[in-house]
């Protein structure tokens, strides 16, 4: 059976999840201004070297590529907490894998990874 800080630490990735997906629709936000701008560069003939020289940082290029980042790293947490509760609850690694949609041997490697492991 989970234990209180196995629920406290699923919930608190779950809640940086969110966050990840917050500062990826901010940054959306700011690459779909942003695009409409360069589009409107490019139809005044400028060359990309001299939109991209002027654009503001960070670009649109690292704005997805910090996205990626967030949306990869908090899921990967939460990913590896709520396999290793689901575990403990009495799911098997196929359980879980079929759930997620990984081979058991993913699982397997999840529930050795003790850097984000609840504390019991």
């Amino acid at each position: 059976m989970a234990q209180r800080g196995d629920e406290d630490a699923v919930l608190s990735a779950i809640d940086r999840l969110i966050d990840a997906f917050r500062e990826v629709q901010r940054a959306q936000e700011v690459v779909i201004k942003r695009a409409d701008h360069i589009r409107q560069q490019r139809a005044a003939r400028q060359p990309y070297k001299d939109i991209v020289l002027g654009e503001q940082r960070p670009l649109i290029v690292e704005l997805a590529s910090e996205s990626v980042h967030y949306l990869i790293d908090a899921g990967a947490r939460l990913r590896r907490l709520e396999s290793q509760v689901l575990y403990r609850e009495g799911l098997t690694m196929e359980q879980i894998g079929a759930l997620f949609g990984v081979s058991r041997q993913r699982i397997a490697e999840l529930l050795q990874d003790d850097s984000v492991a609840p504390h019991l």
